[in-house]
């Protein structure tokens, strides 16, 4: 499969117009901020089109800086707290909610490292091989074992803790892109699995649809 920026632009109007469907189908609050993940998906999907059109030469002067540091604040940054998080909101049972919750402050501590490492430490650079953006990190505080495993908890994790109906196929959705991602683009990972992820978003309409009425069912 070949990643360029035609297909990050595409995937993410795709994504933009399917996030804001999904939030004008919401009606309930607790729901907002899953609602918003195609939407955020398509956002950052956009950015790294930007990515691909600075580092091929056709970034209208921009660098490639700003908009790969936007891409990996939404990859890096933003999904280790806004996924658990906004699955935690709509849970409705009270135990599955006090495991979420432990994924919720997984993520906030996973993402404040991952901030501070952007901005500070890492020193990201993209670079294009195999018709895929590399992001490789400079610095030794960058560990691949343990920042991915810290990263999987919260991102991977809280929709097969969740009752809500539809979450778990997000889940089982994301882990196989995951390893498919790890098997056959292992050096592309953040690319190539965010690319994944967000096309698999759409499902978050499926489940906003489902728990459109006043009461939802929490059979998987």
């Amino acid at each position: 499969m070949c990643f360029s920026a035609s297909a990050s632009f595409v995937a993410g109007g795709i994504l933009t117009a399917a996030g804001l469907a999904s939030i004008g189908m919401n009606r309930r609050k607790e729901r907002a901020l899953f609602s918003a993940i195609p939407l955020l998906f398509g956002i950052q999907q956009i950015s790294e089109g930007f990515v691909w059109l600075a580092l091929s030469g056709d970034g209208l002067h921009m660098g490639v800086g700003p908009p790969q540091l936007a891409f990996l604040l939404f990859a890096q940054v933003l999904w280790p707290l806004w996924a658990p998080l906004s699955i935690y909101r709509m849970e409705p049972d009270v135990r599955r909610r006090k495991w979420l919750r432990l994924t919720v402050w997984i993520g906030l501590l996973v993402s404040v490292f991952l901030l501070s490492g952007l901005l500070f430490f890492f020193h990201p650079v993209a670079v294009i091989g195999n018709h895929h953006i590399r992001y490789d990190f400079e610095s030794w505080l960058f560990t691949a074992q343990f920042t991915g495993i810290a990263y999987f908890i919260p991102t991977v994790l809280p929709p097969f803790i969740s009752g809500v109906r539809r979450c778990r196929l997000l889940g089982w959705l994301i882990l196989t892109s995951f390893l498919v991602t790890k098997l056959f683009f292992d050096e592309f990972v953040i690319s190539v699995w965010c690319y994944f992820a967000a096309i698999m978003s759409i499902v978050v309409i499926w489940v906003i649809r489902e728990q459109s009425g006043p009461r939802y069912s929490s059979k998987q």
